[in-house]
């Protein structure tokens, strides 16, 4: 008669396998890259409905042009993936001499993913 408990993964073939350790920073880099990319996004469709909402109150010079890039959906999607673009570069040149979490609230991580390949063979 064995002395292992019988609730150990070895006696119980329904549990399924775990993870091994070297999967954890995969998981880490996913979020800090779905972080760094949604974020940025968020920043970028506020700035343009600042935009939209300052173009009534700025002077006729500049409200008119406003309101032509902002009343089309496509130029105000233009005008939304620019600004995502303009802020996503800009806070990645100066989030090196900035606070840790102005970073973090600007660009939703304060860390950079790193990206590994995958040595895995497929089936």
């Amino acid at each position: 008669m064995s002395t292992e408990h019988p609730t150990t993964a070895e006696r119980r073939p329904d549990l399924p396998p775990t993870d091994p350790p070297s999967t954890a920073p995969e998981r880490s880099d996913l979020v800090t890259s779905w972080l760094r990319t949604t974020v940025p996004t968020i920043w970028g469709a506020t700035v343009t409905a600042i935009l939209a909402a300052a173009g009534p109150h700025l002077p006729a010079w500049a409200a008119k042009p406003l309101a032509s890039a902002l009343g089309d959906e496509s130029t105000a999607l233009l005008v939304t993936v620019t600004a995502v673009a303009v802020w996503h570069a800009a806070w990645r040149r100066v989030e090196a001499h900035v606070p840790r979490w102005v970073a973090r609230a600007a660009l939703g991580s304060s860390r950079r993913p790193t990206y590994t390949r995958n040595l895995k063979s497929s089936p």
